[in-house]
């Protein structure tokens, strides 16, 4: 009986130590929410531009946020402004998102 009760907090044990160092290598991944809220982002951007919403456009951005060389929310608002969108739609169908240790990458070509 001792035999089984020591086998079994060994085991308990590994599982545990497992479990922790599977944790430790997860650090910087991405769960499914993540990924849908990144490419909700993306449709937000592309929305906003398209149909020239200028400050639900600045919204999506933090204060020290960029776009190209479009600095800040007053940068963003000039460059809003200044933009000539016509008819162009933008679409994202080449979204590649990866995890980072800050958050996340996704770079759209």
């Amino acid at each position: 009986m001792r035999k089984a009760y020591a086998l079994t907090i060994l085991l308990m044990f590994l599982f545990g130590a497992a479990v922790s160092h599977a944790q430790d290598g997860k650090q910087g991944s991405l769960t499914a929410q993540d990924y849908a809220e990144i490419q909700m982002l993306y449709a937000r951007y592309n929305h906003s531009i398209d149909t020239g919403d200028i400050e639900g456009y600045v919204a999506l951005f933090t204060p020290d946020g960029s776009f190209n060389n479009n600095s800040g929310h007053e940068g963003l608002r000039t460059f809003m402004k200044n933009r000539n969108g016509g008819t162009r739609r933008h679409w994202n169908t080449n979204l590649l998102i990866t995890p980072t240790p800050e958050g996340a990458k996704a770079p759209c070509t």
